[in-house]
C-alpha cells in the first residue's frame, strides 16, 4: 500500500505547549500542543452552515521540534506539516456517584509533526480567528491513502443526515519514538457525509484502498461506563479525531458497477419477499440508531484527541 499520509495545519496555539522532561532532567522527552484550525470552505455534505473550529493535537519526541514548541505562546499562529498517528492508551473518567476514577483502554489519534514553525503572534483570539478565516484553505488539510479494515456502516440521524463511518489502516511514513519498531501501521477512522457517505457505502469493503482529500475533525463522543467500585452506570464525554473526506478516489479492490447492481437487485428481491410475507419492506441500508439519533457504533469508537 502506498504511503500517502500527509497533514498540513495552519493553526492557532490554544494554550502553551506541555513539555515533558526525562528522568535525568537533561533532555526533553515529549512535546504536546493543542491547536485550533478551521476546515476549508468546500462542502462535505454534513449540512453545516457555519464555520467550525477543529481541535487537533500534535505530539512529538523530536528534540528539535520540542525546542521550537517551547517558544510558542497562546494565540501564536503556527504552520505544521505532519502525519496522522495513533497509540493505545488508558482513558480515565470519574464516577459522579462515588468519585472513583475508572480507566478504559482506548486509542489516541494525533498529528505527528515533521515540521513546525511559528509564523506570527496575535493579540487576541478574535485576531487569530480573522487570520484563520483569511487562510482557511490551508488551515486543515489531510491527504491520505488507506486500506479499509472495518466494514463501512451507513447511518441516518433523526435530522436526515446520512453518515458512513469505518476504520482504515495507514502505513507509517515515520517511526514514532518509544513505539516498538514492529508497529508500522495506524488505525484512524473515516467519517463521510451525504453523497460521499452513500458512495463510500456502495464502493468500499474490507481490503479496499482509497485516496482521501479531506480534513481532520475533532468531536465529542458520549460514552457510558459501569463504575468498577459502586457498580453504577454513568455517562462521560470522550473526544475523537477522524478523517472527513471532501472527495474519495476508489483505487483498488473496490466494488465495481456490476457488483453494485447485483447487490441492488438482491436487496430489491429481499424487500419484495419481505413485503409479500408481512406487508412491510423496510430499507436495510442503514444500521441501528439509539434514541438520541446517535449511531450505536459510536459507542466503540476509539478515536481520541
Amino acid at each position: 500500500m502506498a504511503r500517502q499520509n500527509s497533514v498540513f495545519l495552519y493553526a492557532r496555539v490554544a494554550k502553551k505547549p506541555q513539555i515533558r522532561i526525562d528522568e535525568t532532567g537533561n533532555s526533553h522527552s515529549l512535546g504536546t500542543c493543542h491547536l485550533r484550525v478551521i476546515r476549508g470552505p468546500r462542502d462535505v455534505g454534513d449540512k453545516r452552515r457555519y464555520v467550525k473550529v477543529e481541535s487537533p493535537i500534535i505530539m512529538t519526541n523530536n528534540e528539535n521540534l520540542i525546542h521550537e514548541m517551547e517558544t510558542w505562546e497562546e494565540n501564536d499562529m503556527v504552520y505544521v506539516k505532519g502525519t496522522i498517528a495513533s497509540k493505545n492508551i488508558m482513558k480515565s473518567s470519574i464516577c459522579p456517584h462515588c468519585g472513583s476514577k475508572n480507566k478504559k483502554e482506548g486509542q489516541l489519534v494525533f498529528v505527528l509533526p515533521i515540521f513546525a514553525k511559528k509564523v506570527k503572534h496575535c493579540e487576541s483570539k478574535e485576531e487569530c480567528m480573522e487570520e484563520l478565516m483569511n487562510k482557511r484553505e490551508i488551515s486543515d488539510i489531510a491527504l491520505i491513502i488507506a486500506s479499509v479494515c472495518r466494514e463501512p456502516k451507513m447511518l441516518k440521524t433523526d435530522a436526515g443526515l446520512i453518515i458512513t463511518q469505518y476504520q482504515v489502516a495507514l502505513n507509517r511514513k515515520y517511526r514514532v519514538q518509544n513505539d516498538p519498531p514492529e508497529i508500522k501501521t495506524d488505525y484512524p477512522w473515516v467519517k463521510s457525509y451525504g453523497a460521499n457517505a452513500r458512495e463510500d457505502k456502495k464502493r468500499l469493503r474490507i481490503g479496499s484502498v482509497a485516496f482521501y482529500d479531506g480534513y481532520l475533525q475533532a468531536r465529542v463522543v458520549h460514552r457510558t461506563t459501569k463504575c468498577e467500585i459502586c457498580q453504577e452506570f454513568y455517562n462521560w464525554d470522550d473526544k475523537a479525531m477522524e478523517i472527513v473526506p471532501y472527495e474519495t478516489e476508489y483505487m483498488k479492490n473496490c466494488k465495481t458497477d456490476e457488483e453494485i447492481a447485483q447487490e441492488a437487485m438482491e436487496k430489491l428481491n429481499k424487500i419484495k419477499a419481505q413485503f409479500s410475507q408481512d406487508g412491510t419492506g423496510e430499507d436495510d441500508d442503514f444500521d441501528n440508531m439509539d434514541e438520541t439519533g446517535e449511531p450505536l457504533s459510536l459507542d466503540y469508537f476509539f478515536l481520541q484527541a
